[in-house]
């Protein structure tokens, strides 16, 4: 970030608070609230435990041979935010929403 701000490039900075509680009850935008109603019958009420069952085709992503993805640094997290992220994670691979990937290379 210092770099970023150094040589005068645009830079954001998000802090990010997780909260047991919501005290206060969300409120819909008007402008959603009736895009929700409209669409109300296309999302279930509650998502499904489990991925969909396997499909005649597997669809892939073919690379380009020797290319090499771009080298980032991951988000650093701190201890709660990585403590909830494994969490969900533990759930999703859990109910298998998600499972483990197959790529060659891929986030620690």
């Amino acid at each position: 970030m210092k770099k970023g701000v150094r040589h005068g490039e645009q830079t954001f900075f998000v802090a990010v608070r997780l909260e047991e509680d919501d005290p206060q009850p969300r409120v819909i935008p008007p402008g959603l609230a009736s895009v929700l109603k409209q669409f109300e019958g296309v999302m279930p009420p509650e998502l499904p435990k489990r991925l969909p069952p396997r499909r005649e085709v597997d669809h892939e992503i073919d690379l380009v041979p020797g290319a090499k993805p771009p080298a980032m640094v991951p988000y650093r997290m701190g201890p709660a935010e990585l403590k909830e992220l494994r969490r969900q994670l533990d759930d999703m691979l859990e109910s298998e929403i998600i499972r483990p990937s197959k790529a060659p290379f891929g986030a620690p």
